[in-house]
């Protein structure tokens, strides 16, 4: 299933992302999300800007994937805590957009949605 995906994060890590995943992996990017207190335009890249405090009021977690894009500093840390986050509020986390599918993580290995 090719859901529309949220971002998590604003900065280069954040515009990397999404060009591979509308350019590379097919994928239509629907808003970024980032902590309220981060929140400091409407739109970016051309599309909304949500805090992740509401997210799920805006985009309804069945219905939408989320890649968390966040600076190298701490990258892990950082990573793991909004992973959690996000699927504690029943929000799917993609790992990677490939051609051939989205990458889901599981473990330490990869499967593939196709």
């Amino acid at each position: 299933m090719n859901r529309p995906l949220l971002i998590f994060g604003i900065g280069q890590v954040a515009d990397v992302f999404h060009y591979y995943v509308t350019e590379e992996g097919g994928k239509r990017v629907v808003a970024f999300t980032v902590d309220g207190k981060y929140l400091k335009e409407d739109s970016h890249l051309g599309v909304p800007v949500v805090d992740f405090e509401t997210v799920e009021k805006h985009f309804p977690p069945t219905e939408f994937d989320m890649m968390i894009a966040v600076s190298f500093k701490e990258v892990n840390k950082a990573r793991q805590r909004k992973v959690a986050e996000a699927c504690s509020s029943r929000i799917r986390v993609i790992r990677t957009v490939r051609r051939r599918g989205v990458g889901h993580a599981v473990g330490r290995s990869m499967i593939s949605d196709q």
